[in-house]
Order: C-alpha cells, then sequence, then structure tokens
C-alpha cells in the first residue's frame, strides 16, 4: 500500500498532454496612451507534457515552455519572430509572463504579452490574451 502511493505521489499527477482548443480575449494598453481594440482569436495548443515542463508550438512558430506545479504551469518569456503589416508597421511580439491551469480537460490560459512597433506606427503595447480551452477527445 505504502509503494502504490509512493508511484501515485510521483506520478499521478495532472495529465498535460493533448490537443486544446478554443478563444482567447485580448485587451491592451499603448505607450502613447491608445488602446489595443478588444479582440478574440480562436487558438489550438497541442500540449506535451515533459514531467516538471511543458511544451507547444507557439502559433508564431516558436517553443513555448511552461514549468509545471501541479495543476498550474507558469509560462517562461519566449518570442516571436518580428512580422511586417501590409502598413509597413513591423511587430516585435514577446510572452512575458503567463499561466496555464488545467482543469480536467479544461485549460484556463492567461498571456502577458508585449508589443513593440517599428516602422510606420512606433511604440509598444502591453497585452494581455486569456480565455479557456476544451481538451479534444483523442
Amino acid at each position: 500500500m505504502i509503494l502504490i502511493s509512493s508511484i501515485c505521489l510521483a506520478g499521478c499527477g495532472p495529465d498535460w498532454s493533448g490537443k486544446f482548443e478554443g478563444k482567447l480575449s485580448q485587451t491592451g494598453t499603448c505607450s502613447d496612451g491608445s488602446s489595443v481594440p478588444a479582440s478574440t482569436t480562436a487558438v489550438s495548443l497541442t500540449l506535451k507534457d515533459d514531467g516538471d515542463t511543458v511544451t507547444w508550438e507557439a502559433p508564431c512558430g516558436a517553443t513555448a515552455i511552461a514549468n509545471v506545479d501541479g495543476d498550474v504551469a507558469n509560462v517562461r518569456q519566449y518570442s516571436c519572430p518580428a512580422q511586417t503589416q501590409t502598413d509597413g508597421t513591423t511587430i516585435a511580439t514577446t510572452v512575458t509572463d503567463g499561466k496555464l491551469t488545467l482543469n480536467d480537460n479544461i485549460l484556463e490560459v492567461e498571456f502577458d504579452l508585449s508589443l513593440s512597433l517599428s516602422g510606420t506606427i512606433t511604440g509598444t503595447c502591453d497585452v494581455v490574451a486569456e480565455g479557456s480551452l476544451n481538451r479534444l477527445a483523442e
């Protein structure tokens, strides 16, 4: 009985692996005092449970890593490749912080982003993206 309990303590945590889909709402403010227009984006994340960390490929192609502590994973900072918009503005996005909370088959997501704009429009914006994603059946 003690052996089974010990094994369970070491390896019976939440199952982070899987594909999650849903929508994230985004809001924020910029260095010039303007607001980032509220928007909603459909998101699909395929998480890989690596034990102490969870990894996934961010929509921008960067590899994202979060440190797991039970049913919460704290997102490490990562940057996306800069993208130039049709108006000539280049946007460099950095995820500065974030948290994933796993509740059965629901993944609560919060990302803090910093946007650096150059070109036609210059400045910085701080954005929060948050929402719930549902685990898809395998």
